[in-house]
């Protein structure tokens, strides 16, 4: 799925919310695919295919697990990618 556990036995629905996992949640519901690591950082991915794509300013200071807050999601990308037909 989309969201998971903090552990396999540990769900925070309360908790922060990272950069990583906002990072995450914004490509997999824009239509793209779950990426895998491609470096120490399990979002590592993500991030790699948001700065490929374009999809984050230069110059961003944000690491993957700060917390992000609700105008902190201003980097993010907020225009889902078109879909194939």
């Amino acid at each position: 799925g989309i969201v998971d556990g903090v552990t396999s036995t540990a769900f925070r629905p309360e908790g922060t919310v990272t950069f990583g996992q906002a990072l995450k949640l914004v490509l997999m519901a824009a239509g793209y695919e779950n990426q895998a690591p491609t470096g120490t950082h399990w979002a590592s991915g993500f991030y790699d295919l948001a700065q490929r794509e374009g999809l984050l300013p230069s110059g961003l200071n944000l690491g993957l697990d700060d917390a992000i807050t609700r105008p902190g999601y201003g980097p993010l990308p907020d225009q889902p990618r078109p879909l194939p037909l």
